[in-house]
């Protein structure tokens, strides 16, 4: 039996010989021979070699469906590998994203204001502080945050990591002293925050209790509340829009008595008030109405910043509240004339609406602000 199956064999594969040899015979009509001997010798050492490859292809041809499939199976699982590679160099990716600082700001005396850049794809960020997990920050596209209960003058390890899902960016860390820069020029002390900005209102950063000075530029309708230093030096602490009068005259005097409220020339009022000398008071805004707060006369709260009373200073609610609750009979009041507003410009007025009859300042009406939603 297997004599005949070797023998059934070599037939068909004398005549898969045999078929090529007519296909090179078809396919090499076209040739060219210099004489009959070089034709012969060509199609010898043809049929010698196709038969050599023919059978080769036929043995291979035999093994070949398997190990096709084989074949797909390896190519299938190279994909998988290729896209796990993508997976990997997208985890790779994000955990070797590192975050940069952008901004580092005092807020008030224990709390640091903290920016970053962000970080494509990032659900949220840690924040450390000294290497102490302190916080997450889950909301979507929010860079920064405080870092609140600090000590003055203490330098701090601040440090924010990004996240997504299980991914973690790598650590970014920089340390940070918790300290406001200052500077004395002409006598007057400067306070700079961390981006090494002028800071034009200390109110929470220093300890700013009295004595103060108070000057008042008549020129540029603004007052600036400077707190006296341990060295004879000024620190400016803040500065007012205020509406001085055509009458006002420049010198020094220490503050007078003080008034809730007060009565003022023409039938106008007064919510809170302080004398500087004879007539000329420190008030709020005009009131068409004595002891109330919701009948501002709106034309004259958006003169602020020009000469427009008759003589004393007008000033905003909360700026007259200040002078008001902070400042004693000792403190010293110096009206002057400059081009120059003084340590930190002119603050800007935000002017108000006819229907608008109070001040949006007022601590007493923000009630009316709520309900109107209007600031």
């Amino acid at each position: 039996m297997r004599i005949v199956l070797r023998i059934v064999a070599i037939l068909l594969l004398s005549s898969l010989i045999s078929i090529g040899l007519i296909q090179i015979n078809n396919g090499n009509n076209n040739n060219v021979f210099k004489n009959d001997s070089d034709k012969s010798q060509s199609l010898d050492s043809d049929n010698e070699s196709d038969s050599k490859e023919e059978k080769y292809d036929s043995y291979s041809s035999i093994f070949s469906i398997d190990n096709s499939v084989e074949g797909d199976n390896y190519n299938n699982l190279s994909d998988a590998e290729e896209d796990n590679t993508d997976s990997t160099d997208n985890y790779d990716d994000f955990t070797l994203h590192k975050t940069v600082f952008k901004q580092f700001l005092i807020k008030d005396k224990d709390s640091l204001y903290v920016k970053w850049k962000k970080i494509q794809g990032a659900e949220g960020y840690i924040i450390y502080k000294n290497d102490k997990k302190l916080k997450k920050v889950k909301k979507k596209g929010k860079n920064y945050c405080t870092v609140s209960k600090l000590k003055y003058n203490k330098t701090y390890k601040i440090s924010v990591v990004a996240y997504k899902g299980t991914l973690k960016s790598e650590k970014t860390s920089k340390n940070v002293k918790f300290k406001l820069r200052t500077k004395v020029k002409k006598g007057i002390r400067y306070y700079y925050n961390l981006n090494k900005k002028k800071i034009k209102n200390l109110n929470g950063f220093i300890d700013t209790k009295g004595p103060y000075t108070i000057k008042v530029n008549l020129t540029r309708s603004v007052t600036t509340i400077y707190m006296n230093g341990s060295k004879g030096e000024l620190i400016p602490i803040k500065s007012f829009l205020c509406s001085p009068g055509t009458y006002t005259s420049p010198g020094t005097w220490n503050l007078g008595d003080k008034y809730r409220f007060r009565q003022l020339l023409y039938n106008s009022n007064s919510q809170w008030a302080c004398r500087i000398h004879d007539k000329i008071l420190f008030h709020t805004t005009p009131y068409l109405s004595y002891g109330t707060n919701k009948t501002l006369d709106v034309k004259e709260y958006n003169k602020l910043g020009t000469r427009a009373s008759h003589g004393c200073i007008r000033l905003r609610c909360v700026d007259m509240k200040w002078i008001y609750d902070k400042c004693d009979r000792t403190t010293k009041v110096v009206i002057y004339e400059s081009k120059k507003a003084g340590p930190f410009g002119k603050p800007k007025l935000k002017k108000l609406p006819a229907w608008h009859d109070w001040d949006p300042t007022d601590p007493t009406a923000k009630k009316y602000c709520k309900k109107k939603k209007c600031h």
